[in-house]
This record gives structure tokens, C-alpha cells and sequence, in this order.
């Protein structure tokens, strides 16, 4: 019965064509709409396993929080945390201008950071580089700088090289002082009013005022969120646990350290993830409903064109049973085939994609699993077929004598 199927394909090529192309691109579409909603949905994921511990009270109505960690804490606490997978510095900054030749720039939102925050939170550094250890243990006065601030200051996002001069507040020696940085790094641009992973200016913890964060940046190892978080809430008591600062933070029922979750990557409501998911899935069901919709068309339209055919077909033998079967057979491997062939072209593409959407996924490899390929490549099999059905079987009613008096 398949040569039979194969020759019927071959006697209709620019129909068949058609089929598999239908199939083909619907495949493609709904192979990546797929992989972006599960690729997207493991990169919000992942900041779950990413959280902050800050010296401080939290209560309903706000926080009060305090620098306290100094860069030497952080190979004290990985080695009292195993489950911590990495940990880094951060803190606000306190800076009250910037200057730029006799240009001065107000500044809100500056963060102090140690040197792998960008590549724990998945910060995109769009030109240049975001400072390393070795800038910190030489002192250099290194910023990087948002590509907003960027055009700001200087008129252009490649601001690598610029100097720019911080007047700092918040006390200490230098304070009002305009002091120049050099600028190694620009990174996607922030986000007015809010919190996101991207800022306006960051400089290294050690060249704020008393080289001292507020917080821990720590990602846990998967699965281990809670055993971490224990384990470096219990390095911090430790290790502060004759603080006097700290110690007027924990009386009257206040605890001296506080966990806090990060901001949605690249700053990135939670919502609009949500949002987006939300299309890719039903960019997928639409195109999974209008090609099978297409398979009944088309096979609508193939019973009509080949009613003598068919006729002739039960005239010599053929079963009812025959003659749908191999309808649906014919529409089976069409989709086989088109399916196969947009499943692999999706993944030749997903590195393309990928690039394209690299904010939204936050690092996460796009991945094209056997399990979704066989999926989708199922999902179009299954509904060609079963929207196939109404066609095949109105094939098999049809008499013989009538069919034959039809002109082909």
C-alpha cells in the first residue's frame, strides 16, 4: 500500500509540494515558539536560585540596610557554604554628580560591586569589558557605565576610554571631591525607576566609601537554594557576631541580616515575561489550528479532484476500508516528511534566534530537545491525521457507478 501512497504523491507533485511546505514552515514556527517559551521560562527560573543577603531589618512597610561586607569575606563564606555556587558584592553607592569636562550630571541608582557581578546576573556588557579582580586589587578607579548614560555624557554608547569625574557623598575624605574613573565597560542601558539588574554607573566596591557592601550577592547550587541561604546566613553571625553595628540592628526583634530576591534579569518586570510566554504559546496553538486546518482543506479538495479516481479504484476491488486508509496515509507522510524537515531547520536556526532574543533568555542556552522535536513532529502527525479523518471517510461512501460518471 505505500508505493501505492508514494506514486499517488509523486502523480500530484505541485499538491504534494504544497502539503509539505504547509507542513515544513508550520513545524519550523512552532518548533521555536516552543523552545523560546521553555528556554525563557528556565531563564526566569534561574534567578530563584539567585538571591541577596544584606546586613539590616526588613519589616512590611520597608528595609533599613548598612554596609557591612568587606571583599575579604567572600572566601570565608564559600568555604563555610558549600551549597553556595558563587557570591559576589553589592551595594548602593553613594554618589551625588558626575562630571564631565564643566558639564556636572545629577546620578540616582549607582551600584558598588565586586568584579563577577555581570557574570553572575547575566549583565550584558555591550562594548568594552566590566572591570575584573585585577582592577580591583590595584585600585584602579575603573567604572562601567550604562549605554543611556553613555549618549547622555558623551553623545555616543562606545564611551570605552572616556574619563569622567564622580563627586562622591556619604562622608569620608574625598567627599565633594571630583574624582576621575576611567570607563572600561558599557552594558545595556537601565531602566528608569526600576531596581533592575542594569545601573546608571557601577564602580567597585573598594572604591566606594569605606570599601564596604550592604549585601551578598549569592547564586546556590541547584536545588540547594535553602541549604545555602542557612549555611551563609550562618557565616555572616559568625563572622560579624561582634559587630557593633550590627548588633544595634538586632535588638527590639530585628534581625541583623535579611534575604531578599533579585530583581527580574536586565531589570525585566516579571510581568512582562509572562506576557511573553503567554505569545509564544499562542503563536504555537494558532499555527498547529491553521495547519491542520490546511490538511482538511487540502484534502477536501484532493477527494473532489479524484472522485473517478477513486470510484474506478472501488470499481475493481478496493475496499472502503482501502481507500481511506491510504488518504490518510498520503496525508500522514506529507506531514512526516514537512515535519522533519521544519524540525531540523529550527534547529539550524536556533543559534540566530538565540542571539536575537539574548536579553530575554539571560544566557540560557536555546536549546531544541529530541523530546520537543518528537513532540511537535507528533503533534502535527496526530492532527493531520485527525483532521484528515472527516474527508477520508466521506471518500468511502461515495458509490462506484456515481463516481465513475464524474469526468476526470
Amino acid at each position: 500500500m505505500l508505493s501505492s501512497v508514494w506514486k499517488s504523491l509523486r502523480a500530484r507533485p505541485t499538491r504534494t509540494v504544497i502539503a509539505l511546505l504547509q507542513a515544513l514552515v508550520g513545524a519550523l514556527v512552532v518548533t521555536l515558539a516552543l523552545a523560546l517559551a521553555f528556554t525563557q521560562n528556565r531563564a526566569a527560573n534561574t534567578s530563584s536560585d539567585l538571591t541577596l543577603l544584606t546586613a539590616g531589618f526588613s519589616t512590611k512597610t520597608g528595609s533599613t540596610s548598612f554596609s557591612l561586607f568587606v571583599p575579604a569575606d567572600l572566601p570565608k563564606f564559600q568555604k563555610l557554604a558549600p551549597d553556595v555556587l558563587k557570591l559576589d558584592l553589592l551595594g548602593y553607592d553613594f554618589i551625588d554628580n558626575l562630571a564631565v569636562g564643566q558639564n556636572r550630571y545629577k546620578l540616582s541608582d549607582s551600584k558598588a560591586t565586586g568584579p563577577d557581578y555581570a557574570a553572575i546576573t547575566g549583565l550584558k556588557v555591550l562594548h568594552g569589558s566590566y572591570f575584573n579582580a585585577q582592577d580591583v586589587e590595584k585600585g584602579r578607579k575603573v567604572v562601567v557605565i550604562a549605554a543611556n548614560t553613555a549618549l547622555a555624557l558623551f553623545g555616543r554608547e562606545d564611551a570605552v576610554g572616556e574619563t569622567l569625574s564622580i563627586i562622591g557623598g556619604g562622608g569620608g575624605p574625598d567627599s565633594g571631591k571630583p574624582l576621575p574613573y576611567r570607563v572600561v565597560g558599557v552594558t545595556e542601558a537601565a531602566r528608569p525607576n526600576q531596581q533592575g539588574i542594569a545601573s546608571p554607573l557601577i564602580r567597585p566596591v573598594a572604591q566606594t566609601v569605606g570599601n564596604k557592601a550592604s549585601s551578598v550577592l549569592m547564586v546556590a547550587r541547584p536545588g540547594r537554594l535553602a541549604q545555602a541561604k542557612e549555611q551563609l546566613l550562618a557565616a555572616a553571625r559568625r563572622s560579624y557576631k561582634n559587630d557593633s553595628q550590627l548588633k544595634s540592628f538586632t535588638t527590639g526583634g530585628k534581625s541583623g541580616f535579611f534575604y531578599s530576591s533579585v530583581t527580574n534579569p536586565m531589570g525585566m518586570p516579571s510581568n512582562t515575561n509572562s506576557t511573553m510566554l503567554r505569545a509564544y504559546y499562542t503563536i504555537a496553538a494558532l499555527t498547529l489550528i491553521v495547519s491542520s486546518l490546511g490538511v482538511l482543506s487540502a484534502l477536501l479538495v484532493s477527494v473532489n479532484e479524484r472522485t473517478r479516481e477513486l470510484g474506478l479504484r472501488r470499481a475493481i476491488g478496493a475496499t472502503r476500508g482501502q481507500i481511506g486508509v491510504s488518504l490518510l496515509l498520503e496525508t500522514g507522510l506529507t506531514t512526516l516528511l514537512g515535519s522533519l524537515v521544519g524540525t531540523g531547520l529550527a534547529l539550524l536556526l536556533s543559534p540566530t534566534l538565540a542571539g536575537l532574543f539574548a536579553t530575554l533568555l539571560n544566557g540560557v542556552t536555546l536549546e531544541i530537545t529530541p523530546t520537543l522535536a518528537v513532540t511537535v513532529i507528533g503533534l502535527f502527525v496526530g492532527l493531520s491525521l485527525l483532521f484528515g479523518l472527516l474527508p477520508a471517510v466521506a471518500s468511502t461512501r461515495m458509490r462506484p457507478t456515481e463516481a465513475l460518471r464524474v469526468q476526470g
